[in-house]
């Protein structure tokens, strides 16, 4: 039984399970907001509050593994200690409080995981393909082809992020709208567009639940640039309070969501197709890539 723990800058995710025939068997899911990343777009350095609640939730799932019997546990840290100036102190207050050796891995070897668990979550891999991992301080794009990594790049435009730096109203201003709006595009533009057959595919909580949220489901249904607008519209003009009670919606996720669907809205303005969302994230390409054969 294996382990790998994902700490992101909004989310910390732990996975537990075995792999056959090169897919996760997982055992135990256990996914909890922390925002670790509250703040340190703006002031370079982690929210001491968030440090404390983050080491004893990394803690708890240490307690996890023992209980699941886990003989070897990986975890990674992404964004957010990418960007923090303290990131060795959390890394060595982690290894004392909650026994883990964190590895705060590139953005390179972010996509890289991610485009290997988008790979491991399709039947049959197309021969071409982009994914895109949404995340909360990062978002990685990945070119795929013939189940190899041919380009990957890793953009400063989560939805944590997104919401810290530009939407600071609730609900937010139409001038704040539109200054992320022209952020986004402008960080985009330059990605290249394959063919109008290569599709795109989504990770992440933002890209699921959006799903979910239009359809119903598991929020696996895929979605483009027109389903995507009038649920747009709705998330911005509503106060958070009255977005978490929203059918279908996680109310942990109320304050980052209207910045993710912008982000998500302004990938599929960008290359012009509909996103098929991934049941599998990167944590699951972490858990292949360390104990896969």
């Amino acid at each position: 039984m294996f382990a790998a723990i994902d700490l992101g800058t909004n989310s910390c995710r732990l996975l537990i399970g075995e792999i056959s025939a090169g897919r996760p068997q997982v055992h135990h899911d256990r996914v909890e907001v922390v925002q670790l990343g509250r703040g340190v777009d703006a002031t370079g350095r982690l929210d001491p509050e968030r440090v404390d609640a983050v080491v004893t939730l990394l803690a708890d799932f240490a307690r996890d593994c023992d209980r699941h019997a886990v003989q070897q546990v990986v975890a990674v840290a992404t964004s957010a200690l990418r960007d923090a100036a303290d990131r060795d102190d959390f890394v060595g207050r982690v290894r004392r409080e909650a026994h883990l050796e964190l590895e705060v891995i590139s953005g390179e070897e972010e996509a890289r995981l991610s485009f290997r668990a988008a790979l491991a979550a399709l039947p049959s891999p197309p021969a071409e393909m982009v994914v895109v991992d949404f995340g909360g301080g990062s978002t990685e794009v990945i070119h795929g082809r013939h189940n190899q990594v041919a380009t990957a790049v890793s953009l400063k435009i989560g939805s944590r992020r997104m919401l810290e730096r530009f939407l600071v109203t609730d609900p937010p201003t139409g001038d704040e709208w539109q200054r992320m709006e022209n952020h986004l595009a402008a960080a985009v533009a330059d990605l290249p567009r394959p063919g109008a057959a290569v599709p795109l595919v989504g990770l992440g909580a933002t890209v699921t639940h959006l799903s979910a949220m239009l359809f119903g489901g598991d929020g696996q249904q895929p979605f483009d640039s027109a389903d995507l607008a009038p649920l747009s519209q709705r998330l911005r003009t509503t106060p958070m309070a009255a977005r978490r009670a929203l059918l279908g919606f996680d109310a942990r996720r109320a304050d980052v969501i209207v910045a993710g669907c912008g982000l998500v809205a302004a990938l599929l303005a960008h290359y012009c197709r509909p996103i098929q969302p991934s049941p599998y994230s990167l944590r699951h390409g972490l858990l292949l890539d360390r104990f896969g054969p």
